[in-house]
């Protein structure tokens, strides 16, 4: 394995040949933890060229790669900031103990930065890199098309519960699952990031792992209590439970609850009751076998929700495998259907806060904010903004009806 090394040739002055004492000095490069532009990177056989950026996570940035020697694709993660090295030799310790025990999860391609074979920092750049398995289509991607047919939704919850049972069994949690931690890879879903996965029954900081559209109400009453919290596989189920719900709606399912609450959210997710939720999904999703699925999922008593595998038992009894080509074409089902007079065939609606986040997001991650922190910033910063300007906050959500005429 070569050294990482960063290849980033000089801009020409202008006029095509070399430096002039008229040339405009050139701006000074960014400091390098600003600087996620690579011109060229290099990690042994793995090649990035450009700005193919595949995701960004609160402590990683992923590129599209191209093996040299066979010129297939891969995905190259690099962990960024203090505790680099040290995360990236936990995803791959955890990524090889998942991949040992069966087919849910893969192994890293490649990780050793270290003469002895060991993951960790590149010792002539401090890159901490790592090559994984490039998928075909990620969760998000299929929830942001519009509402999904039960049956593909199934399908989802099927692969996603039999990982997160196999997670569960080996004491781990994964912690922050959602759409974007799912992707497809050869034709299965498979889970994603899991280098911050905790250990059952130990403590968590409730304020470091989970995203609040997707987390259990117990983890939301803790972390708005600020109080403590011990790892539990039951939050998993409950985010499966939500992940699932998105799939067949086209949206997260507490989008709207969480525009309208801003830094109230978690206390209100936290204190929610069994009646509200099971009326809130008697509105959205017809009576039947898939219903009580994810009523078993979205248990508000921790206690109460079904283990992850079994969840994933009973989804494979309605699922409906098709090729990927399907996902964000949905056709109606027979004996499963949406209530909620959103026609399954339509594209996902806009709203108030969706436009108002296309609008701010960009600000936000140029600040050099991460994703999720910049996604948590524009709800709160939304919630603002109906109280103080409710006139400009209008004016989202007439936008967002023209375009739903449309």
């Amino acid at each position: 394995m070569g050294a990482a090394s960063s290849i980033a040739a000089p801009a020409p002055a202008p006029g095509g040949n070399g430096a002039s004492a008229d040339a405009t000095p050139e701006a000074p490069a960014p400091a390098e933890d600003e600087d996620w532009s690579w011109r060229r990177v290099e990690l042994g056989r793995y090649d990035v060229a450009g700005v193919d950026v595949l995701g960004v996570g609160a402590h990683c940035v992923v590129r599209r790669a191209t093996d040299a020697a066979t010129r297939t694709s891969v995905a190259l993660k690099e962990y960024r900031g203090p505790g680099a090295a040290a995360r990236l030799a936990r995803e791959v310790a955890v990524m090889a103990r998942l991949a040992a025990g069966g087919p849910w999860f893969a192994a890293a391609l490649d990780h050793s930065r270290t003469a002895a074979g060991a993951p960790g920092a590149d010792p002539a750049t401090g890159r901490s890199l790592v090559a994984l398995e490039l998928s075909e289509l990620a969760l998000d991607d299929v929830a942001r098309r519009g509402p999904s047919p039960p049956g593909r939704v199934a399908a989802a919850a099927r692969d996603v519960g039999a990982a997160l049972g196999h997670m569960h069994a080996l004491g781990l949690v994964h912690g922050d699952v959602k759409p974007a931690n799912v992707v497809r890879v050869r034709g299965a879903w498979r889970v994603i990031d899991v280098d911050d996965a905790l250990d059952a029954a130990a403590p968590a900081d409730c304020n470091g792992f989970f995203t609040e559209l997707y987390a259990a109400p117990e983890v939301a009453r803790a972390a708005a209590a600020e109080a403590a919290l011990v790892a539990a596989p039951a939050w998993d189920v409950w985010s499966l439970g939500a992940t699932a719900i998105e799939l067949l709606l086209g949206e997260p399912p507490l989008l709207r609850a969480i525009e309208d609450r801003g830094d109230a959210f978690l206390g209100w997710l936290g204190g929610l009751d069994q009646a509200a939720v099971d009326a809130w999904l008697a509105a959205r999703v017809a009576d039947g076998p898939l219903a009580d699925l994810l009523r078993r999922a979205c248990a508000v008593d921790a206690a109460a929700r079904s283990p992850a595998a079994a969840l994933a038992a009973a989804a494979a009894a309605l699922a409906v495998d098709e090729g990927d080509d399907a996902f964000g074409a949905p056709a109606p089902s027979a004996d499963i259907v949406l209530t909620s007079g959103v026609d399954a065939s339509t594209p996902q609606r806009a709203s108030a806060f969706s436009l108002y986040r296309e609008d701010a997001l960009p600000a936000l991650l140029e600040g050099g904010l991460d994703r999720k922190a910049a996604t948590k910033q524009c709800a709160k910063d939304f919630a603002r903004l109906k109280k103080a300007d409710p006139e400009q906050a209008a004016s989202y959500a007439r936008r967002a009806a023209d375009l739903n005429m449309t």
